[in-house]
């Protein structure tokens, strides 16, 4: 395959500790000194005489290893406040100098903050209305961006309420202040200054940022898991654009993810910063000096970050430091995250340009932080590029694999309840040839529910699959063909199928003659109409009516009644039939009405007559 790929998806790992190469070993027992294969006790001795002197060369490259110095350099602590105060707008004495400041609250969702900073000059900034971070959002919190300043004396806030009205509201604010630059040095030892992965992008490891690995947490509730990576979103940090110190900002954006949120680490499993810098964000394990810091296990399973609820375990987390809602990211930035994308889906077998089902929902493969939530992440100027990206991408991996069609259609787009539906459709490659012996997995997901995985079927020699759904309401269907090693997997249009109701009625208390009519004599008052909709709908009420024609004229409505099903969806009533003269004649009909998982249902009219 073309681009960057390297193989198969697979990873150069070591296997374990390997015993040095040795020239020569003097045994101190040879053919020459009387050693046969039939002396076994001998032969033992031998054997085990060479595990000891293994086990010593294993030892003392072990103790020359550990007293090896390892290299380290000199990072700032990290300084960190917070001061909570409340008022429409108000001025913040700060104690400490800070690099950056985010803040949150309890408020509606149109609730903000503006604030301006004082420097020692007294010099006054422009306001500026701080963005809000929607990553992990719960219930009434609100979080910011975190907004590099410098050193400021005091800062200035004033709360924003979007549209004024009752339901608006927001409580006090609590203002985190963070300095990565001026607080005593500490060593870090660098864990990694290589990368086994040829084709990895540069990545600059939590160490070589200064991460202090002491506000992690790694146990109990924050015990790290792994899933096989499937989906890749793209966010923005929506903190400040033209960044010049990415790392400060990189220990500034984990202490507050880590003491602000109360997050067990960073959110993200990487970040790209304004001049296209890669950081390794999330604690995956402890890597060897000789592997790529690829946010995975030995396995090649992702770690679960904290970017997008719901939608975490599976997916990959690559935010761009900035907020791009009204300004592009920079010709740097950009390769980068293309490089990113393009070295994640080739490992992974993912098709850049594809859809798929991702823990319940129709998205792109790549997709920004909105596809999956309600945010504006990444900023409307990054996701309206996602397109080009994924063409990039794509372009960036090679053209090993041909671009495959997957065709879906259903035999008909409504269906009574109970009544069976076709599902079918073809698969062709690139050049229009059927693509035969190939599996194809439907999915469906009815009213209300989630993608779930239907059946899997394999294309016959046109290229063709069918099956057959019996839907019980409302119901979307869509199909997938996974990536193979010569053909990129694609996805179908989403079909949908509605559902109605199932109505019928007609009298209860007699029979009808050849032609369908139901008699009644005239000294006859009333009729038991009944009948039954499906599905049952038990609780619920059908709309009845009845209808009368006189021997001379037309049918004009003379009762409606709503009867309440039963638990088997029956319901019955006794209309009194008026003016009963001979040749009078009535009809009686049913509706069920739609709802948010059936169509409408018409039970067709019955007719009636006095004679």
């Amino acid at each position: 395959m073309g681009g960057i790929r390297i193989g198969a998806g697979a990873k150069i790992r070591d296997q374990g500790w390997r015993a040095p190469q040795v020239a020569a070993i003097v045994w101190p027992f040879s053919r020459g000194e009387g050693f046969t294969l039939d002396e076994s006790s001998q032969a033992r001795r031998v054997a085990r005489l060479r595990i000891v002197l293994i086990v010593c060369l294993v030892a003392s490259s072990l103790a020359n290893a550990t007293i090896a110095p390892a290299k380290t350099i000199r990072v700032p602590e990290t300084l960190m406040r917070s001061v909570t105060f409340d008022g429409a707008r108000g001025r913040v004495a700060l104690t400490s100098r800070p690099t950056h400041i985010g803040f949150t609250w309890e408020g509606s969702h149109d609730s903000g903050v503006s604030y301006r900073t004082i420097d020692e000059t007294g010099h006054v900034s422009k306001w500026r209305v701080a963005p809000l971070s929607h990553d992990m959002e719960v219930g009434s919190s609100r979080f910011t961006g975190l907004m590099a300043v410098d050193r400021p004396v005091n800062v200035e806030y004033r709360k924003e309420l979007g549209k004024k009205s009752e339901d608006e509201w927001m409580g006090p604010i609590t203002m985190e202040s963070i300095n990565t630059l001026d607080g005593p040095k500490r060593e870090v030892a660098l864990t990694s200054t290589t990368q086994s992965d040829p084709a990895a992008p540069a990545i600059v490891t939590r160490s070589e940022w200064g991460a202090d690995e002491r506000l992690k947490s790694s146990t109990g509730g924050c015990k790290r898991t792994f899933h096989p990576l499937r989906q890749i979103f793209v966010h923005h940090t929506a903190g400040s654009n033209h960044d010049r110190n990415g790392a400060a900002t990189m220990r500034a954006i984990y202490a507050y993810h880590t003491q602000s949120r109360g997050w067990c680490d960073i959110g993200y499993n990487f970040i790209i910063d304004w001049s296209g810098t890669i950081y390794e964000g999330r604690w995956a394990r402890n890597y060897g000096p000789w592997e790529t810091h690829d946010s995975e296990d030995y396995r090649n399973n992702v770690v679960t970050g904290a970017h997008v609820g719901g939608f975490n375990s599976g997916s990959v987390g690559i935010s761009l430091m900035g907020n791009f809602t009204n300004i592009g990211p920079p010709l740097a930035m950009k390769t980068s995250l293309k490089g990113m994308l393009a070295w994640e889906a080739d490992r992974h077998d993912l098709n850049p340009t594809g859809t798929h089902t991702f823990n319940g929902r129709r998205m792109r493969v790549i997709a920004g932080h909105r596809d999956a939530g309600q945010t504006a992440c990444p900023g409307n100027k990054v996701y309206a590029q996602l397109p080009k990206f994924r063409r990039k991408t794509k372009a960036l991996i090679g053209t090993g694999r041909r671009t495959t069609r997957l065709n879906l259609e259903t035999s008909a787009a409504l269906v009574p309840y109970g009544r069976s539906v076709g599902v079918s459709g073809t698969l062709v490659h690139s050049s229009g040839q059927p693509l035969a012996n190939r599996p194809v997995t439907l999915y469906i997901k009815y009213r209300g529910g989630r993608w779930k995985q239907q059946s899997t079927l394999m294309t016959g020699s046109k290229g063709r699959f069918a099956a057959t759904l019996t839907p019980h309401k409302k119901v979307s269907i869509a199909a997938t063909f996974s990536t193979r090693p010569s053909y990129w997997g694609s996805d179908s249009r989403v079909a949908r199928v509605r559902v109605k109701h199932v109505v019928t009625i007609a009298p209860n208390d007699r029979n009808p003659d050849s032609t369908g009519l139901y008699h009644y004599a005239t000294t006859e008052r009333r009729a038991v109409i009944g009948g039954r909709v499906r599905p049952s709908h038990a609780g619920k009420s059908v709309r009845v009516r009845l209808f009368r024609r006189p021997p001379k004229g037309s049918y004009k409505e003379v009762a409606e009644k709503w009867p309440t099903l039963d638990n088997n969806g029956r319901f019955a009533h006794s209309f009194f039939l008026p003016n009963r003269k001979s040749g009078t004649r009535y009809r009686v009909a049913a509706r069920m009405p739609r709802d948010g998982a059936h169509e409408g249902g018409f039970s067709g009219s019955k007719y009636l007559v006095v004679d």
